[in-house]
């Protein structure tokens, strides 16, 4: 549910389906507490069977405070919040809102320096921040870096014609294909091996399969068939999702750890205070390489 943080933040309180407010058994801070605590506090309450539904309480706030909430700061940066409100017929002050644990993102970080280019001469991000406000910003900023070093660098290189004409290829492959599977079907099957075995609890055994499903997934990569330049879009979209799932995958088998991110390890149950360092990956002769960082 968006905006978490403003309904936390102004004194929320969440309930499970006995109508118990629970948090203060996950974090002394209740639900100001850590979120990571919240998502696992709330998933120990799901597998206990004290939920679904989920709900968070505000009818205490006063008025004020709950219109404030309600139409101030949640629509702040989610301008149609309050039409899902409307039509959902929810009143803050009057109504319980549900809530649920809901799919798990995944993201890391790019070394990147000061002025957003990253640890590959020439190359800039602009997706240091993933959220929109964010990700604007962040490209823009990159974008105008990108072209002072252009012009300041001011060197063409001469193109692999050869390279070129592969890589067009490559790119526009799952338009020709006569028959094949959809994009959908290939993300579909990613998501269920990551629900199943990448979910808030995980374990070393699950994860080694996890990692042997996606790689047998990965095999039909060549074999999405795409109808239009939307679908191809999408396609290299799920070929980037699948990647990144194995990626994951692996790097959380190194972390022998829990408590540092929303997921528990219950083969590793405790935060290893040596493991406070980033792990960082990278790809060197088409192999997956790994280091921990200072």
């Amino acid at each position: 549910m968006p905006g978490m943080n403003g309904i936390n933040g102004m004194g929320a309180h969440e309930l499970n389906a006995l109508g118990e407010r629970f948090m203060g058994k996950y974090d002394p801070m209740w639900e100001n507490g850590l979120r990571r605590n919240q998502v696992q506090g709330t998933y120990q309450e799901l597998i206990q069977g004290k939920g679904p539904p989920f709900y968070m309480d505000m009818t205490h706030f006063t008025e004020e405070d709950a219109h404030f909430l309600q139409y101030v700061l949640m629509p702040g940066d989610k301008a149609t919040y309050t039409d899902w409100t409307d039509q959902k017929g929810i009143d803050f002050k009057r109504d319980l809102l549900e809530v649920e644990l809901s799919e798990i993102g995944l993201e890391g970080r790019l070394c990147i320096k000061d002025n957003l280019e990253t640890t590959v001469d020439g190359l800039f991000s602009g997706c240091v921040f993933f959220t929109v406000s964010g990700s604007l910003c962040g490209g823009y900023y990159a974008g105008m870096q990108a072209a002072r070093a252009a012009i300041e660098d001011g060197e063409l290189f001469d193109i692999d014609e050869h390279s070129a004409v592969e890589e067009k290829k490559r790119v526009f492959a799952p338009l020709g294909l006569d028959e094949g599977i959809s994009y959908r079907e290939f993300e579909t099957t990613i998501r269920n091996v990551m629900d199943y075995y990448m979910s808030f609890g995980r374990n070393t055994k699950g994860m080694e399969l996890a990692l042997k499903k996606l790689n047998f997934i990965g095999e039909y990569a060549s074999r999405i068939k795409a109808e239009n330049y939307h679908e191809l879009m999408r396609t290299h979209e799920a070929l980037h999702m699948h990647k990144t799932c194995v990626l994951s995958t692996q790097t959380c088998l190194l972390r022998e750890e829990s408590g540092r991110a929303i997921y528990k390890r219950n083969d590793f149950p405790l935060t290893r205070p040596d493991l406070n360092k980033p792990l960082v990956i990278w790809q060197e002769d088409g192999q997956f390489k790994s280091s921990w960082g200072l």
